[in-house]
């Protein structure tokens, strides 16, 4: 995901040689070192390792919780290398504490329940790439904190793929003086209607709150998707006409967002399957939309996840926002094919208030339960009564 123009290698970007050492690999069992892609010398960075094997026609989401050192990091390049054949690779920071999680167990992702991802750290869709940060700038981990570092494979072979992970984490040489942030923003409204194929298209907008200096954009959609086309403010951001291995845009110098600006991004498919598709993490089942960008300096966790005011799913539909949740709730809690269809029949005028109304109902757990949203979430919902279609 992260290849930079040759320019960016002529910025000066230096290794740490750390006052104190770390362990160079974290977390028990590790498979052996791959002397292609070696971990950082103890004291200039540490590597991050899974390892899987997923059986023919086996799709799998395998996550590990890591702690890391016991000194806050600084990290200016991050590197990494996986076995081919996933999909895609992301490392998350997350709100669990060292004894939350068991460290190094490799576990399936869909069936843990809240993962505590709190944004992204990195992440790709192509075997080998890197993220050098210009000097001055880094990503910063607390001590002791733990992330969760994600691989997803679909293995359409006949036999069984040993895969592996590996993630450099370079430090910095002297302190940086600006903390750097990933935007990861996912279009959580997609419904395509099943065969015979017509084109769909799905279209979100983020809300910048403050000043950034943007590095790169990239794009990731499921097998479906013809199309990716994105702006700032409708000024040209970063398109793609794949979804198998996107090329980024690098912006050097880096472009500026000024605060208020919005990132608009859609997504074209074309589904073929007989049935409907909606939003979801199956590179084989479901759709996705995602855009995602490095930049500094760091905005809040609701800035980075497009979950703030003003930020949500682009919809031409006819529902209001409360006739939607009631086609929801008729729906049924758990039908989230029909879910979808009705969020995505929302009509423009009631869509910020629908996207507010879903993104407290989901941090608050409140689905299926009228009191939780009487008590979490009543100004939304009263924002959603009161919204109207034009």
């Amino acid at each position: 995901m992260y290849h930079f123009m040759e320019h960016m290698y002529k910025i000066g970007l230096a290794l740490l040689l750390a006052s104190c050492a770390d362990e160079a690999v974290v977390g028990p069992d590790q498979p052996e070192e791959d002397p292609s892609f070696p971990a950082p010398p103890e004291g200039d960075g540490i590597q991050l390792v899974s390892a899987v094997q997923i059986q023919p026609g086996e799709e799998q989401h395998a996550c590990r919780y890591l702690v890391l050192p016991d000194r806050a990091l600084e990290v200016a390049r991050f590197e990494h290398h996986y076995t081919a054949g996933s999909h895609h690779m992301l490392l998350y920071p997350t709100s669990k504490l060292p004894s939350d999680v068991d460290d190094g167990t490799v576990f399936d992702c869909r069936t843990a329940g809240d993962l505590g991802a709190t944004g992204v750290l990195y992440g790709s869709s192509i075997p080998d790439g890197e993220l050098p940060y210009p000097p001055s700038i880094a990503m910063r981990l607390p001590a002791r904190s733990v992330v969760l570092l994600e691989t997803h494979y679909l293995n359409a072979s006949d036999t069984a793929l040993d895969a592996t992970a590996r993630i450099n984490l370079w430090f910095t040489r002297t302190p940086a003086t600006i903390e750097a942030g990933t935007l990861f923003f996912r279009d959580w409204a997609i419904h395509l209607p099943p065969s015979p194929a017509v084109e769909t298209i799905a279209t979100m907008r983020c809300q910048i709150p403050a000043n950034i200096s943007l590095l790169y954009a990239t794009s990731h959609m499921h097998r479906r998707g013809t199309s990716f086309r994105s702006a700032i403010d409708g000024e040209p951001l970063h398109d793609a006409d794949t979804w198998e291995s996107p090329t980024p845009t690098v912006y050097w110098p880096p472009r500026e967002v000024a605060a208020g600006s919005a990132i608009e991004f859609s997504c074209g498919y074309r589904n073929t399957d007989a049935n409907a598709v909606i939003e979801g993490p199956s590179a084989n089942t479901d759709e996705m939309c995602v855009l995602v960008g490095g930049y500094w300096p760091k905005l809040s966790a609701d800035a980075e996840l497009c979950l703030g005011d003003g930020s949500g799913p682009v919809l031409e539909g006819t529902r209001t926002c409360e006739q939607t949740v009631d086609c929801m709730v008729d729906a049924g809690v758990d039908n989230w094919v029909g879910g979808q269809a009705c969020v995505t029949n929302t009509c423009a005028s009631s869509a910020s208030a629908l996207s507010s109304f879903v993104v407290c109902v989901n941090r608050n757990n409140c689905w299926g339960d009228p009191g939780c949203v009487v008590t979490n979430c009543p100004a939304q919902w009263d924002s959603c009564t009161r919204a109207r279609c034009d």
